[in-house]
């Protein structure tokens, strides 16, 4: 899950024009994603979007971890197309491209626990 928030702030911090096409759509994410927390009383499982959107990032790159050493361990598959570092929200890629890691932000490889899962292939 691309962590909308962090977008966000990462272009305000860079001082971005307000009316940049990706950060008015990260922007309106998170804006939507906030209310809709609030809203839904999510503050009880998690104390920050913030803090679901990282722990999210983390299990997805434990679980990506897990299906690469599957394939990795198969002696029957010979290759895998690994095609994307990024989430594809804004590349104007479906959702759930197969061959896409996602879960990466546009500023940073670095984050969480994700780099790892990315150099079991390098």
């Amino acid at each position: 899950m691309m962590d909308v928030i962090h977008e966000a702030r990462m272009f305000e911090q860079f001082g971005a024009r307000p009316d940049l096409e990706d950060y008015v759509l990260a922007k309106s994410m998170a804006d939507r994603l906030t209310a809709d927390w609030k809203r839904l009383g999510m503050e009880g499982v998690y104390a920050f979007p913030e803090f679901f959107l990282r722990d999210s990032q983390a299990r997805m790159a434990r679980h990506r971890l897990l299906g690469f050493n599957a394939i990795r361990s198969n002696p029957k598959i010979c290759g895998f197309n690994l095609t994307g570092l990024l989430d594809h929200v804004m590349a104007g890629k479906a959702f759930g491209d197969s061959g896409a890691i996602g879960n990466r932000e546009l500023w940073t490889l670095c984050a969480t626990d994700g780099l790892p899962s990315v150099g079991a292939f390098l």
